[in-house]
């Protein structure tokens, strides 16, 4: 369904303004300081310049091509991008919001790219862990007990506390919680599905607190947008998992376990709100 805000989202405190990149409407909420937003909007580096020279992304690149969880025919890669850091970045795109992912490297694979425009399909994200990965991609999405060609059924893997479906995400940060850190030469990867889906065949749940609390000390996502996303909306669930298309992969590569580094950097970013 398409973002509609509740009453508790005072409008006048929401700025929006064209990205010339983007067909989209980036968003700020006032409620946000103006120092914490810029330093978390930081874009995304694109093209192979750039790339070249990005040493995360060059790893992750390195990791795909290692595991060959998905033919390497199979992506797109003069569309590839690395995000930095964007843990407020938050677009209105096709009447659907748009939440940009951090410190990540997106390999766009050739089955999604014709989705890049159409926004009537919105954005969402599923993490999973990277032993997952090839199962997702030759099958898509499905929901646990589904069999699958090769006579196999899907586990379940995390609860389906709102229903058995398949649940997404529009915050990649919840998402990437789903996503089991794996041990690759001295760093931690996750991986995380970015995916489409038509907004008629989902709904919009809230979250699972007790996973969030444990893993990041709250569970209020909604806060680290300054109101611009509702305590509501955190989570998808699709009970016709057709309805989700894959659109690209992305990896993210870190010195350290993210339960260690990122997560209780993004923390310190939400204590600093308003």
């Amino acid at each position: 369904m398409a973002y509609k805000p509740n009453d508790n989202i005072d409008d006048a405190k929401v700025q929006g303004y064209k990205d010339s990149a983007h067909s989209g409407v980036r968003l700020k909420s006032n409620k946000i300081p103006a120092s914490v937003w810029n330093a978390n909007n930081e874009g995304y580096d694109y093209g192979s310049h750039a790339l070249n020279k990005n040493g995360k992304h060059q790893l992750a690149l390195q990791f795909i091509k290692e595991k060959k969880f998905i033919p390497e025919n199979q992506y797109s890669h003069g569309d590839d991008c690395y995000y930095k850091k964007n843990w407020c970045h938050i677009e209105e795109r096709g009447g659907h919001r748009y939440i940009r992912p951090s410190n990540c490297s997106k390999f766009v694979l050739k089955s999604g790219k014709k989705y890049f425009n159409q926004y009537n399909f919105q954005y969402a994200y599923h993490g999973t862990a990277t032993k997952n990965v090839a199962s997702i991609y030759q099958n898509g999405l499905v929901p646990s007990g589904a069999k699958l060609p090769n006579g196999q059924r899907v586990n379940q893997a995390h609860g389906n506390m709102f229903g058995n479906g398949v649940y997404t995400t529009k915050i990649p940060l919840y998402a990437q919680l789903y996503a089991t850190p794996e041990r690759w030469k001295n760093y931690y990867v996750q991986t995380v599905f970015m995916v489409r889906q038509d907004p008629k065949s989902v709904w919009e749940k809230g979250c699972e607190g007790a996973k969030t609390r444990n893993m990041l000390g709250r569970d209020d996502f909604h806060v680290l947008y300054g109101g611009l996303v509702d305590s509501n909306e955190i989570q998808f669930l699709a009970k016709d998992h057709k309805s989700i298309v894959l659109q690209a992969i992305l990896v993210k590569i870190h010195d350290v376990d993210p339960r260690n580094g990122e997560y209780k950097d993004v923390v310190k970013i939400w204590d600093q709100m308003k």
